[in-house]
């Protein structure tokens, strides 16, 4: 359930998404905090634009629990971005609706825009864990969802990037002119 408009959503392939977010929204330099292990291109597409990563990484002695405090730890002044994925890949890692709201506040806080990788939503083993879509939640957030994951229809390539955030999503239409 979306409360965005049909005009807050781009279509395009997943990794297409993945890459033309960071490449619109990012520079030499910028500051990125990420969850790790993961999606390589989640962090790697920022680490080729020079970026700096932080990497978010599970409390492996505590059943693979993504941790609010290190995440906090982790943003500095020059903080642009935050990268979260949960469902979690590789891990299947999930948190509370309160734990992303946090997330959502210390973006907030710190002036950062969140990107949310949510191609494994509605594959969570409990349906009361699924969280709302970020993009829902907080108008300087991106969301990334397709069909491949949570569908079994990964031949289709289609995926969706979604942001309430219209200076964004102009960009990402500008860019998307060029993939």
């Amino acid at each position: 359930y979306l409360t965005v408009s049909k005009d807050d959503i781009l279509i395009l392939t997943p990794e297409e998404g993945i890459f033309i977010a960071m490449n619109s929204m990012l520079e030499k330099g910028d500051h990125v905090i990420t969850t790790f292990p993961g999606y390589q291109s989640l962090y790697e597409v920022a680490y080729s634009l020079g970026c700096e990563i932080s990497k978010w990484t599970p409390k492996a002695d505590n059943n693979q629990i993504f941790d609010i405090e290190d995440l906090r730890n982790l943003v500095r002044r020059d903080t642009k971005l935050i990268v979260i994925n949960f469902p979690h890949n590789p891990t299947g890692a999930t948190i509370t609706e309160s734990d992303l709201k946090q997330i959502i506040d210390l973006a907030k806080e710190n002036n950062c825009i969140l990107f949310s990788d949510e191609m494994y939503r509605m594959l969570e083993y409990n349906t009361v864990d699924r969280l709302p879509s970020a993009s829902d939640l907080y108008e300087n957030a991106v969301s990334l969802f397709g069909m491949s994951k949570s569908f079994a229809l990964a031949g289709l390539r289609i995926g969706w990037l979604v942001t309430k955030n219209k200076e964004l999503f102009k960009k990402f239409i500008e860019y998307k002119d060029y993939t």
